[in-house]
């Protein structure tokens, strides 16, 4: 047996060993040589298909229709590459283009070392987080619609956490109106709006703030003393899964519509009384 042949059949013994080891699993793994090109992947939904060609082939890995899709992406794995050569295990997420599309995966790299403790060659472990960055950039878009909708509105917006029902967001409109800036309330509960003396039930509290589009009237203390009567909308806003992510109320003082309409009440309480004086006295 001659060399060339020995080695040929030490290679393909090699494939073999890891394709018993790698392929079919959910992950992909990539085995690069130290000059980038790609000696072994294994076969899996993410693969890319001109990947299964690799070991005939001289083209470095960023080269790749996976990668050269995106110039960011390409030179993020180059980079990531050049720091494992280095002995540094890299973790970054990359958009990677599939024969189904473009899909987000974690890709974690690892040096390969022989026994003498030499870098020979480097493993590229890929796990699709697809669902999960696509979860995170709705989150973000809804966090930025509320925030928009918080400062731009003209009447009084609080937002609730709903792991704590402290408050977490608190607009302009809203000092104005309690007087306390953001940094005073933030993380307080909604007890720190109620005057002393008034005592309130936590769990009616939380059932109000999370209950679909709930409306309370309550007595709520300002900054400077006063007490005032508001009116709170409270609307649950849910992700596109149906889990309750926070709880935005918009508030509305009505204190002095409360008073006008008690100045209206003992006024035809008055002409009543009045009233009934004056048939008294005719019967």
């Amino acid at each position: 047996m001659t060399e060339q042949h020995r080695l040929l059949e030490e290679e393909k013994n090699k494939q073999q060993t890891l394709a018993r080891l790698f392929d079919d699993l959910h992950t992909f793994i990539v085995i690069l040589n130290i000059d980038g090109s790609v000696s072994y992947s294994n076969t899996t939904p993410l693969s890319n298909p001109d990947a299964y060609q690799a070991e005939q082939l001289a083209t470095k890995v960023w080269e790749y229709q996976a990668f050269s899709h995106n110039p960011v992406m390409q030179a993020i794995m180059k980079a990531d590459i050049a720091a494992a050569i280095q002995g540094q295990q890299t973790q970054n997420d990359l958009q990677i283009l599939t024969p189904e599309g473009l899909l987000w995966v974690q890709t974690n790299i690892h040096p390969m070392h022989d026994s003498k403790g030499n870098i020979t060659q480097l493993l590229i472990e890929g796990t699709n987080i697809d669902q999960r960055k696509k979860m995170a950039e709705e989150l973000r878009h809804t966090e930025q619609r509320r925030q928009l909708f918080r400062e731009q509105a003209p009447m009084p917006v609080v937002e609730w956490s709903i792991d704590t029902y402290s408050v977490s967001g608190w607009n302009d409109a809203a000092k104005d109106l309690f007087g306390f800036t953001f940094e005073e309330v933030m993380g307080q509960p909604p007890e720190f709006l109620t005057p002393q003396g008034i005592n309130v039930d936590k769990k009616d509290i939380h059932y109000a703030l999370t209950s679909t589009h709930h409306k309370i009237i309550s007595k709520n203390r300002c900054k400077d003393g006063c007490i005032i009567l508001c009116e709170w909308y409270n609307s649950p806003i849910k992700d596109s899964s149906g889990n309750l992510i926070a709880v935005i109320s918009i508030v509305r003082d009505i204190t002095l519509e409360h008073q006008a309409q008690q100045i209206l009440l003992n006024r035809d309480t008055e002409h009543q009384e009045i009233l009934n004086t004056i048939l008294d006295a005719v019967f």
